[in-house]
């Protein structure tokens, strides 16, 4: 028997994870920032400067927690001065004291929270929370999408000359149907679906760049 192209593992996996792939999209796409706020389809840049509008132009109680509001109060109070920087906010809230255990525990939580908004930007965080955590999505969605994209645009290239090869690819290994069900879809024995099938493996591949 003749050992299995180097690419045919890959070409499979590829396609096995595609529903994952548009679900984890679809996911991340309804997840709401805060209050119903959402990441929504569209260009990058179209989306970043949609997301900051919402925000910017609604008051904080609409998409912060109450949690986040006491916290936002507990900011006012106690920091005399507002920097731009993230780092020297940091800095200025790991400064300042409560008065009480309470207020303490409270500058605690927002320090570390701006320490994970550093950690997102320096890519070490996994949190999705707040501005920061809608940024760090859409770069995720952003990337999953071209993924997605690729994998369309090869299987619309092969249909345009190999419609059947495409049709066995999405049923056999997207839809995950057996070799008989697909086979029934296609309307040919199994002697046929297995000389199909490395064919289209082998097409997808090159069209895909996963031959090269």
């Amino acid at each position: 028997m003749a050992d299995k192209p180097y690419f045919e593992e890959q070409v499979v996996n590829q396609l096995k994870g595609y529903k994952r792939l548009a679900s984890r999209i679809a996911m991340l796409e309804k997840q709401p920032v805060g209050m119903g706020i959402s990441v929504s389809r569209g260009p990058e840049n179209d989306r970043l400067q949609a997301l900051h509008r919402k925000l910017k132009d609604m008051p904080s109680y609409m998409y912060l927690s109450q949690k986040e509001q006491d916290l936002e109060l507990t900011a006012h109070a106690y920091l005399e001065n507002y920097t731009t920087g993230t780092l020297s906010q940091l800095r200025e809230v790991r400064r300042a004291s409560g008065v009480d255990e309470e207020d303490q525990g409270k500058l605690n939580d927002i320090a570390r929270r701006v320490a994970k908004v550093l950690e997102a930007r320096r890519g070490d965080g996994d949190s999705y929370e707040g501005y920061e955590g809608a940024l760090r999505r859409l770069d995720e969605i952003k990337e999953l999408q071209e993924q997605k994209e690729r994998i369309d645009g090869a299987l619309e290239l092969l249909a345009t000359y190999k419609p059947d090869y495409t049709k066995l690819l999405k049923l056999r290994f997207i839809e995950g149907m057996s070799v008989e069900e697909v086979s029934a879809q296609l309307l040919i024995v199994r002697k046929t679906f297995s000389r199909w099938k490395p064919k289209a493996i082998e097409e997808y591949a090159e069209l895909a760049g996963l031959s090269r």
